[in-house]
């Protein structure tokens, strides 16, 4: 994913790692791991965003749209946008 920083990109995969931290001015955000067959993404959910899809990515696989950032070598993807993928 290093080639696509600063794209929008779509990943998609069974979330096996999250991280939840709360901000004192903006509530809750998300750091979840996503893993599929090619690998993982690590995925950013902001306040914003973390209220409004974070119970949508429990135990299922998840579908996230976003922006790729590279921030001290660490690249991730901030999420704008998530679902569950319905079998």
């Amino acid at each position: 994913m290093p080639d696509h920083v600063g794209e929008r990109v779509r990943v998609a995969g069974l979330p096996c790692a999250s991280r939840r931290v709360d901000t004192k001015a903006s509530g809750p955000m998300l750091f979840l791991t996503l893993a599929d067959s090619s690998g993982l993404a690590v995925c950013v959910l902001l306040p914003g965003v973390c209220r409004s899809y974070a119970a949508a990515t429990r135990g299922q696989i998840v579908c996230a749209e976003g922006r790729v950032d590279e921030t001290l070598g660490a690249v991730t993807v901030t999420v704008e946008r998530a679902e569950v993928m319905l079998a």
